[in-house]
Parts: C-alpha cells; structure tokens; sequence
C-alpha cells in the first residue's frame, strides 16, 4: 500500500501522483484542462496570493494555476513512444464527441446566428423576467393576505414566507428554463448532472437577481429587498413575514435569525455591489459567471466541467468587447476586477443562506408543513 502524501497544490490526501507530482486527481484533471483550452485566468483579488486548500468552497483559479506550475506539474500532451497518439486524440475530440457538439454559442432558438452570448442571456433573461410577472400577478392578486405595497411605477405585493415558497416554484420552473436556453449545450449533460447544476445555480441565480431588482426598483438595497419579480420582503418587520407561521416561544429568536442573516447579506454584498456599478450588460455576464463557478464540493463530470468552462471564456471575452467597443474603456481591469469579485461575493453569500436554510429545518421547523 503507498503511504498517504497531500497534495502539493490543495493539501488533499493522495496515494498516487499526477503529472509527475505529488497532486491529487482534481487538481491534476483541473491542470489539464487549463492547458489544453490554452486558459488564462485572472486572480480574483489581484494579488495573486489566495489561499488553496481542500476546505476553500470556491477557489481561485489563477493561483491554483500557478501554484501547479511553481510546483513542477508538467502534461505533455503527446506522450513520448507513441506517435499514433495526435490521431487518437483528434478522433476522441472530433465534433461528435468533444464539446464542440456542445456548442454553447447558437441555440436552435436564435434568430440572429451571430448573436453574442451576453446578448442572447439578455434576451432569454427579460423574456423570463414577463413570463415569471405574469404568472406572480395571477397568483397575488386574488389573495386577502397579501397587502399591497405602494410605488411610482409597479405594482409590487408585501410577501409572507407561506407566499414565498408559492412563489419560489415559479422562479424555479423558469430559471431552469431560463439557463438551458441560454446554454443549450447543458442539455447534452445526463438528467442528474443538469439536476446537480441546476441545484446549485438557482440559489446564486435568486441572490443576484433579487439584488439587482431591489437596487433597480428602490434605487437602493435597505429596507425592502426584492424576493421575486412583483413581491419584496420588508426587512424592519420579520414578524409580517412569519406571519402565524410560527408562534412558538423561539419566534422571537427566529426573527433576531432572519435579521441577522439580512445584515449579514448586506455587509457582504452591498459594498461590493456599490464597487461595482455593474450595467445592464454586466448583469447579464454575471448570471452566466456566478452558474460557471462550481462549488469544489460537488463532483461533476470532465465533459461538464469543459462546458462550463467554455461558458465562461466566451462570456469574458465578449465582456471585453464591451468593454472595449461599447463603453470605449482602454483599461478595463478596474471594472472585470470588480466584477470576478462580485461573483465570489455571490458564491460566499449563497453559502451562508444555505447554512441559514438548515437553520430554520432543524432548529426552527419552519418548513415542516412544506412539500
């Protein structure tokens, strides 16, 4: 039996090496990926300093890179004494079996054959955005418990947690629709890899844009936070929102929960966000960012993860197109920086909901009665 050894890139616990390397599977695999694509990363906090390690959700994919190179790692990709191998491997990549049957640029939907992915989601994204207000305002209108709240220019409803999952199935439903239009080639993935990635996005997909619409409606995220297209949350009243869900003797440190958690978001996120100043074309770039950022956790196959990263490369380098051509900027950094930092802000936040969610299943059973 090989004795155990860590990786030399993310400390994980190895038996073999990879690469002529002490490194893990992951790590030798993400390597190979990078160096076949001919990827160039960008690091997220731009010193070129992150820390990689096995427990980091989300780590940097620049200073992983080179912490591969610093340590020696080496894929040749014509392995010495075969030389057959150029052929085999133009067969395995050929459009039948590589991800240019995954083509991710044109779906059969466009009709435009040269449309820019961020402006496909674009389209895709407000197309969804009147199909999810249709169905809110059919759902909303009629209910006695729900009070209206007033404004200049829409028609927005106070929601209550009992509303909120009701209206969370539609926000589902049509974020899934949503992203497998915009990336069709997901649909090549098997049934329970696209539920995994669904699964994942759809929280990041909520926290992104709910910000994005609260900033948009209300000029600023304080007070009222958007929970859907027509429905927000009045964070100064957690007790509206529990209504005569859940009158125990803990309701009053559930509340203290729920607006622990909202200042957690909000210190998290709305510095960042104000940073930012993102556009309407940035947003779009960042719903296809945060859906490209796996969580280190799940497992996912190579074919997968090659797809996503081809989603990510041509939503960057249409983003620098815009940034060239649109907004006539001859030094972008500042904003792409700003922009990659948003999407790790997202992904820590998504994480933190997720705990908080846990929270209210076993300590509170706020979702006992809930399918």
């Amino acid at each position: 039996v090989s004795p155990l050894k860590k990786c030399l890139i993310c400390t994980t616990t190895i038996t073999v090496p990879h690469f002529g390397i002490d490194a893990c599977r992951a790590c030798a695999s993400f390597f190979k990926r990078a160096k076949l694509a001919g990827k160039r990363f960008v690091c997220r906090q731009g010193d070129m300093n992150c820390i990689i390690g096995k427990d980091e959700r989300f780590v940097c994919r620049s200073c992983r890179f080179d912490r591969c190179v610093n340590a020696g790692m080496v894929y040749d990709k014509t392995p010495k004494g075969n030389k057959k191998i150029g052929k085999d491997v133009k067969e395995r990549r050929s459009p039948s079996s590589s991800c240019s049957d995954l083509d991710p640029i044109v779906p059969s939907t466009s009709k435009d054959p040269q449309e820019s992915i961020l402006t496909r989601i674009g389209r895709l994204f407000d197309a969804s955005v009147d199909r999810r207000r249709s169905r809110e305002l059919q759902l909303l209108q009629d209910r006695v418990d729900c009070e209206i709240v007033p404004h200049p220019t829409q028609k927005l409803f106070l929601s209550n947690f009992k509303i909120a999952v009701r209206l969370f199935e539609i926000t589902m439903a049509e974020t899934r629709q949503f992203y497998e239009k915009a990336f069709p080639a997901i649909t090549k993935l098997s049934g329970a890899e696209q539920d995994l990635l669904c699964k994942s996005y759809i929280p990041k997909f909520c926290l992104i844009d709910n910000a994005y619409r609260t900033r948009k409606v209300w000029g600023e995220i304080k007070r009222f936070s958007m929970g859907s297209v027509v429905s927000l949350v009045d964070t100064e009243r957690a007790d509206l929102w529990l209504g005569e869900l859940h009158e125990g003797r803990n309701k009053q440190a559930l509340i203290d929960c729920l607006h622990d958690q909202y200042r957690v978001q909000c210190e998290l996120v709305v510095p960042q966000w104000l940073r930012a100043h993102i556009t309407t074309k940035e947003f779009y770039a960042i719903l296809a960012l945060v859906f490209c950022e796996i969580n280190t956790s799940i497992d996912i196959s190579e074919q997968a993860q090659s797809l996503i990263d081809s989603i990510s490369a041509l939503v960057l380098e249409d983003l620098q197109r815009y940034y060239k051509e649109e907004m006539g900027l001859g030094d972008f950094s500042t904003r792409l920086g700003h922009l990659l930092s948003l999407n790790h802000t997202i992904q820590e936040c998504c994480s933190t909901c997720v705990e908080f969610v846990r929270l209210q299943q076993t300590v509170f059973d706020l979702f006992t009665n809930e399918d």
